[in-house]
């Protein structure tokens, strides 16, 4: 019995095939452990190298993280937005919708983005400092860093690179659509719908097993869900894109389990809308309330126009020179490289076409579809002259809502950088030396970080710190309007100040700034705008306006004020009128 185990537990095994079978376990389980380990550390290293990309790309923003915006418009409204919901989620949850600007009405923050994702994103930071500037600059870059982390894996899933996921994620985040809107946070907020786009992939590509198949719709769902709580725009056009990615994916299932996908697929937009019901509620009210909606005569100067397409941020140390002065609505270009790549294929087989060679059938792939969706995101782009918008204009609830259809473009981008990357992808699988493909890999990687490279942004507006804030953050409660008051639409930029420095005591706030304003507010501002006329002050009681804060306060208003509103303090020209203060309750400081 030399040579044999004779153990219960293990068998009548001969001990050396024991000891090699044993050992042979224990190199491959090292091995796994060891790939694993490598895979980990290549991952690391991609995600590290892309976010120092973006932020050498926003690296004007990173040096004056904590004192400037990019303009006195509406980095400030979105500033506001993300104190806002921050302060109304941890003193009165139940009144987040209503927030305090446009006073006395209800469901304000409705008038504009919510932006309730990236406000819980930076809330962490809320917890050292209530700097509004700071937190803003903070979600801008947050949204920066996940887009392009969402792009890395999305591009890491459809070709199993990390250097065209890297390329992928820079296209997403550091192009010349997102470089043009450094003043718009929301816009930097698309990370969610990427991720919608890569588990909707996931789900058909990797069919098998229901109860991942069921997870990875879910996470498509909660992405778009969270999409909503981000940026609007975005939800409102990547769902029917999200839509056509998924008849695709359909199309393409086997015949045994296509049903069980068009049920599941239903039970994801079913599912959808029921998660994103109770936050659009709120605007759903605010719109019949207000009559928040755009004729589509309105949305044909904010369209896109197909020059738009080769316009690159003004930004851009490459061609910026030929767009400045354009709108940031308007600087819509893709890159070149990455359209080229896309395109690859459509280009070959029109060539071989010219040459008359013979034509292969070929299955289409994800390549195709997201090419594809990208065409529908530029006709859509164009607005209602195009046809196809007005058609959504008219028949789908939210178009009417949306002013710029421009903005397709940023779903165009990441449809076409996904697009292209599977092209190379496919190209350097026809090399046969690795060396050889990974060259061509990091070349067009490089390429496109090369093409979008752009000098940094000028971050311009010092907001500026009044101590009458602060007098009105220690005073009782009691609604405030702000002088001067706008005389129109054109005139409301001085609100977005008086919105923003609301941060600073958040009372009531009859003044606002928004993507609307309520009915009636430019109405009652040309009354009040003539404080301390009879009318004027006929109105602000009748409002319940308490504080009047007049910024051009000379001594020839507080003499007429005079037996009218009584002074209640005074910080150079920045007088505070209490409107239920008696006389002799003036507080000069």
């Amino acid at each position: 019995m030399h040579g044999l185990c004779l153990s219960a537990r293990e068998g009548f095994v001969p001990r050396d095939l024991r000891d090699s079978t044993q050992g042979g376990a224990a190199r491959r389980h090292s091995g796994r452990k060891g790939r694993a380990f490598r895979r980990l550390l290549r991952t690391a290293a991609a995600a590290c190298a892309l976010a120092a990309i973006v932020l050498w790309f926003q690296r004007g923003v990173v040096a004056r993280l904590a004192d400037r915006v990019d303009n006195a418009g509406d980095p400030l409204l979105n500033a506001w937005i993300v104190s806002w919901n921050l302060h109304a989620l941890r003193t009165a949850p139940l009144s987040l919708w209503h927030a305090n600007i446009f006073y006395p009405h209800k469901y304000t923050l409705a008038y504009s983005e919510n932006l309730i994702v990236p406000s819980l994103l930076v809330a962490p930071a809320a917890a050292f400092t209530d700097n509004p500037v700071l937190l803003y600059n903070l979600a801008f870059l947050l949204g920066c860093l996940l887009s392009a982390a969402a792009g890395y894996l999305l591009g890491r899933a459809l070709t199993r690179s990390h250097l065209l996921g890297i390329a992928l994620g820079a296209a997403v985040a550091c192009g010349p659509f997102r470089l043009a809107h450094g003043g718009h946070m929301q816009i930097q907020h698309g990370q969610w719908m990427v991720l919608a786009f890569l588990f909707t992939v996931l789900y058909f590509r990797r069919f098998r097993g229901a109860a991942a198949r069921r997870t990875r719709l879910g996470a498509a769902c909660v992405a778009m869900q969270w999409q909503f709580l981000s940026n609007m725009y975005y939800f409102m056009f990547a769902a029917p894109v999200l839509a056509l990615l998924q008849a695709f994916g359909l199309g393409r299932t086997a015949a045994a389990r296509r049903r069980a996908a068009a049920v599941e697929l239903a039970a994801f937009w079913a599912a959808l809308a029921v998660i994103v019901l109770p936050f659009a509620r709120p605007y759903m009210i605010a719109r019949g309330e207000q009559g928040m909606t755009r004729a589509a005569e309105i949305l044909e100067g904010y369209g896109a126009a197909p020059r738009d397409y080769a316009a690159y941020n003004a930004q851009n140390a490459w061609f910026g020179r030929f767009a400045r002065g354009s709108r940031a609505e308007n600087q819509l270009c893709p890159g070149a490289l990455v359209a080229l790549a896309a395109l690859l294929p459509a280009l070959r087989r029109l060539a071989a076409a010219v040459r008359g060679a013979g034509r292969r059938r070929m299955r289409p792939g994800w390549a195709a579809a997201f090419l594809c969706a990208a065409a529908f995101g530029v006709w859509m782009s164009f607005g209602p002259r195009a046809g196809l918008y007005g058609f959504f204009h008219r028949w789908v609830p939210g178009y009417d809502g949306m002013r710029v259809p421009a903005r397709f473009a940023g779903v165009v981008a990441p449809l076409l950088a996904a697009a292209a990357a599977l092209n190379v992808a496919a190209l350097s699988r026809r090399m046969r030396r690795p060396a050889a493909r990974a060259a061509l890999c990091a070349l067009f990687a490089a390429g496109v970080i090369a093409e979008f490279w752009s000098r940094p942004r000028r971050m311009q507006y010092l907001p500026g710190r009044r101590p009458v804030y602060d007098w009105l953050a220690a005073a009782p409660d009691g609604p405030v309007v702000e002088l001067p008051l706008p005389d129109g639409p054109a005139g409301a930029a001085r609100d977005a100040v008086f919105t923003f420095q609301s941060t600073r005591y958040w009372k009531p706030l009859f003044n606002g700034y928004s993507g609307y304003a309520p009915r009636g507010y430019y109405e009652d501002a040309r009354i009040m705008a003539g404080f301390p006329s009879a009318a004027a002050l006929a109105r602000m009681r009748e409002l319940g306006i308490r504080y009047v804060l007049a910024h051009r306060c000379d001594r020839e208003m507080r003499a007429a004020c005079a037996g009218r509103a009584a002074l209640a303090a005074r910080f150079g020209t920045d007088c505070v009128f209490d409107l239920l203060a008696s006389e002799g309750t003036e507080s000069v400081r």
